[in-house]
């Protein structure tokens, strides 16, 4: 049975990555950080209120990268072994 992920256009497969269950905590608490975020004052918007949720989205946007980086590295040493 395939994840899919519901979309207001159509459904796709889910990413490998977003099964991990690193990646899954990190994206919580990332959308937790945004919501504190909005609670901030106005004045802090481009200080302090950019920076955390930049940090925190980077989180998920480094797993997700090393996750595919791995993967990719291993199809392409078995694409050169196989030659």
């Amino acid at each position: 049975m395939q994840d899919t992920r519901k979309s207001e256009y159509q459904e796709k497969p889910v990413a490998g990555f977003e099964k991990l269950w690193v990646w899954q905590k990190a994206h919580k608490l990332m959308q937790e950080i945004h919501r504190f975020c909005k609670t901030l004052p106005r004045e802090e918007k481009f200080r302090l209120r950019d920076q955390i949720e930049h940090c925190s989205s980077s989180v998920c946007d480094n797993i997700a990268e090393g996750y595919t980086a791995y993967y990719y590295n291993d199809k392409i040493k078995g694409f050169n072994i196989a030659r």
